[in-house]
């Protein structure tokens, strides 16, 4: 009986691998892992009010078990929680093993999801004209310096003493969020409704540094 050579084999596996996409004791974990992630990255995220399509660059995956985590650079372009958003992120990704193979656990942007609760806080606390729930946004270093804090709510009061009922709708958002900082750009516009007169708009932009803490991401600078 002749024994196949090292050329028969190689064949072999190549035309067995295709067949065997999904076959994990084949591929391995790690490939299987990727492919999922490729997979939604091609097809994009629908949910949880995010749209949005994905680039991603895989940096690292541990595997424990039956779940795996994945660190990755992800590019995003779409929209979340109502605006259109933009963002460069360092991401973290959780999958389980399931029946038909590794599936992704809970929402996917974990961070940029993060990241957005604090500007929306800051946007409500605008609407509310609610200096002090503007106060508890504020990092521990914020500007550097403590009076720089302080200066910075004063402002505030300032600017929303009087100024009637304010809305903020943000247009666009543009984040970059690295693993110790997240800088933001918003686009939005303001309508004023003062009692008696016509609504009055204005549109600006502002620029945001946050850093995450134990009690979520807080402003380091830039506050509106």
């Amino acid at each position: 009986m002749t024994r196949p050579g090292p050329r028969s084999l190689v064949l072999f596996a190549a035309l067995l691998l295709p067949a065997c996409e999904g076959c994990e004791l084949l591929t391995g974990p790690e490939h299987q892992i990727r492919r999922e992630l490729k997979r939604l990255g091609q097809e994009g995220y629908r949910g949880e009010g995010l749209e949005a399509d994905f680039d991603l660059a895989i940096s690292a995956i541990r595997i424990q078990g039956e779940r795996a985590e994945v660190f990755a650079r992800v590019d995003v372009e779409g929209s979340y929680r109502g605006s259109e958003v933009s963002c460069i992120c360092v991401e973290r990704f959780f999958l389980r093993r399931g029946e038909a193979g590794w599936e992704l656990e809970g929402f996917p942007l974990a961070r940029l999801a993060g990241v957005t609760d604090a500007l929306e806080a800051r946007r409500q606390a605008f609407e509310a004209q609610d200096v002090e729930a503007y106060g508890r946004l504020l990092g521990p270093g914020y500007g550097g310096a403590p009076a720089e804090r302080d200066e910075a709510l004063a402002r505030l009061a300032k600017i929303l003493s009087g100024s009637g009922t304010v809305r903020q709708e943000i247009r666009r958002r543009v984040l970059r969020i690295e693993a110790r900082k997240a800088q933001v750009t918003e686009e939005f516009r303001f309508v004023f409704e003062l009692e008696g007169q016509s609504p009055r708009i204005e549109e600006g932009r502002a620029a945001y540094v946050l850093e995450p803490t134990n009690d979520g991401w807080r402003f380091e600078s830039g506050l509106l």
